[in-house]
């Protein structure tokens, strides 16, 4: 594993040791071309001088003796000029040039050749120089960059990496804070420099973690503490009624009997209260969900087919109320189906013989849940979904439960990023509404095909 520091320093250099090469690469051809301007131009003027004399000369002069005046005319370095009519005939060759031109790798020189029109006549001027000190010069430059750029380099990566350091030091001071926090410290916090930058914004975040672990980790202390408060009475119950009904035997209506009974009531509370602190278990472990495309319709119709005959024992009538086309979801359907039997589970509990239960779901994934029960108090309303709170005084219908079947249910809803809110009031029944967000809807040309009427189900 490569150290961030290391990583830093790799990418810096890299990056240094492009903006070098770059660099380097346009001087060299900054100062090349610099130089080849300069002999241009020395050659132009050169040319000039030259084209002149001839020009003020070649009327009253034959070539011979004006190619014999030129060699003769220092100024004008004769070695370096040469001459040619239109037909490529030589007029005049410098011995300088006329080796440059015929070994031009061995010679480094610079050559012009240019047209020019004199006295109604057309000529080929070449006009030269020796190249070796250009030459040179190119040659050191690039000799002093090849030997420059590895110390560069190291001279560049040796401070990135003393940079780098003190960049990441204070990260590594927050991630040392950070590793000696644990369950017996978690109201310290890291201490939060006023940079106004990422580190400022980096211990920030931190610290509002630190604040969510230490409420999440509370509450499940304090969920442990109060199950097994819940659960130590009815195991209680369950080994006292045990030795009764061995120490008591007799007919069926004995009283050891009656003590069996008793422990398969208790036994199915318990059963029930463990299953649902299982769930609530797997739901806090945030594992993968399993989604799938389900029809909330049909998921609905699925769990209260369960609990219906619960309803018909207590008179209730229930509507159930879908649209005409599927309602598909990406959703966990045991998940769907135990969030739709608590609170259809709550609302036949609460709700007192003859009353009526409404359950219908719309296409903007919306279930909604009504009840005409007992209702809930104000005061109670904003704890419902608290774990192990129980309403139970103010909702009397019913047996007690243990206080789990709506945090559950909230619990499944945030596994599925929906929502869920109750409305209620004392006397005038609870309204439970489930909101699915829309976009974790599947495009209705993937479902299923559905009915061509509205489901409508009235059961009495």
């Amino acid at each position: 594993m490569i150290p961030l520091r290391a990583k830093l320093t790799l990418v810096y250099s890299i990056l240094f040791l492009a903006s070098v090469a770059a660099v380097e690469v346009a001087t060299y051809w900054g100062v090349s071309a610099a130089l080849d301007t300069l002999l241009e131009n020395e050659l132009i003027a050169r040319r000039a001088v030259v084209e002149e004399y001839v020009q003020n000369h070649v009327r009253r002069l034959e070539w011979p003796a004006l190619a014999a005046a030129l060699a003769n005319h220092r100024g004008f370095q004769p070695d370096w000029i040469g001459i040619e009519s239109s037909e490529g005939h030589v007029l005049f060759a410098g011995a300088a040039l006329r080796n440059a031109r015929a070994n031009p790798a061995i010679t480094p020189s610079r050559v012009l050749r240019e047209f020019r029109r004199i006295d109604g006549q057309d000529y080929v001027f070449f006009t030269g120089m020796d190249a070796n000190i250009p030459a040179a010069i190119l040659e050191r430059i690039r000799w002093i960059m090849l030997f420059s750029a590895p110390l560069l380099l190291l001279s560049a990566s040796a401070i990135g990496y003393w940079i780098a350091g003190r960049a990441l030091k204070p990260v590594q001071q927050i991630a040392n804070a950070a590793a000696s926090i644990d369950s017996r410290n978690l109201a310290t916090r890291l201490t939060v420099p006023a940079s106004r930058d990422e580190l400022q914004r980096l211990a920030e975040t931190i610290n509002h973690m630190l604040d969510r672990i230490e409420t999440g980790f509370r509450q499940i202390s304090q969920f442990t503490a109060n199950a097994s408060h819940e659960l130590r009475t009815p195991v209680a119950i369950i080994r006292s009624t045990a030795e009764v009904a061995l120490l008591h035997p007799g007919p069926a209506d004995s009283p050891e009997r009656n003590a069996l009974r008793r422990i398969l009531r208790q036994s199915e509370r318990n059963s029930q209260l463990l299953e649902d602190m299982l769930h609530l278990a797997r739901l806090d472990a945030a594992a993968a969900p399993n989604h799938q495309p389900v029809d909330l319709a049909r998921s609905l119709r699925a769990a209260a087919s369960s609990v219906l005959p619960l309803a018909q024992k207590q008179n209730i009538t229930v509507n159930i109320v879908t649209p005409p086309n599927p309602v598909i979801v990406l959703a966990d359907d045991a998940h769907l189906r135990r969030l739709w039997t608590i609170l259809l589970d709550n609302a036949f509990k609460y709700t007192p013989a003859g009353g009526s239960v409404r359950i219908a779901v719309d296409m903007d994934h919306e279930v909604s849940i009504q009840d005409t029960g007992c209702g809930i108090a104000p005061e109670d309303l904003p704890h419902v979904f608290d774990r192990f709170y129980r309403a139970d005084k103010s909702r009397g219908a019913g047996p007690a439960g243990f206080g789990l079947g709506l945090a559950l249910a909230r619990q499944i809803t945030r596994s599925h990023k929906a929502t869920i809110e109750i409305t209620s009031r004392l006397s005038q029944g609870a309204d439970v509404r489930i909101r699915f967000p829309k976009n974790n809807g599947i495009p209705h040309e993937t479902a299923v095909s559905a009915n061509s009427q509205v489901n409508h189900i009235a059961l009495k």
